[in-house]
């Protein structure tokens, strides 16, 4: 079998991608596919995904097939809490350190690798945020995932944009 793919990518394989990663950050919480120690594997994962789900944006800007104009997708991320974090964690690992004295920052701060007493694992990813004025916070990583996937198909329906894979991967 052989599938070719077309050298002008639209921004729907983008999309593909922040799924793909989302269902990687799920079975780091349920178990399968990832070592279960390896707990650098759950890091990488969920900044992958913040940075997938940020890149949709990226190339929505300059597909021609896209309906959104440049404003309108810079809006999504400027109106969202889950979006815009996501975009926090994906430029902070990028950057390791952020230039910007005004920008926030975010990372994973703990990943939780147990399990209970009755043998169900327990998974959790920790993100912490601070911004300039010192004000901080955590968020799971997987809510944050879940979030901004809600928000980007509330962008869909807004927009009245089918969604590519309804029902996920």
């Amino acid at each position: 079998m052989a599938v070719n793919f077309a050298w002008n990518r639209p921004w729907v394989d983008q999309w593909w991608v922040a799924l793909w990663w989302a269902v990687q950050m799920e079975r780091c919480y349920s178990g399968p596919g990832v070592v279960p120690n390896d707990t650098s594997s759950y890091r990488l994962i969920a900044n992958e995904t913040c940075a997938a789900l940020t890149h949709v944006a990226d190339w929505a800007e300059t597909d021609v097939t896209n309906p959104l104009d440049k404003t309108t997708l810079r809006n999504v991320f400027d109106q969202s809490e889950h979006l815009k974090l996501a975009r926090v964690v994906a430029n902070t690992a990028k950057h390791r350190e952020r230039s910007n004295p005004n920008a926030t920052a975010a990372q994973v701060v703990q990943v939780t690798v147990d399990v209970d007493r009755d043998g169900v694992p327990i998974r959790t990813v920790t993100i912490r945020w601070q911004d300039s004025a010192g004000q901080s916070g955590t968020v799971d990583a997987l809510e944050l995932v879940q979030g901004a996937l809600a928000e980007w198909r509330a962008v869909f329906v807004d927009n009245e944009i089918a969604d590519p894979y309804p029902g996920g991967l």
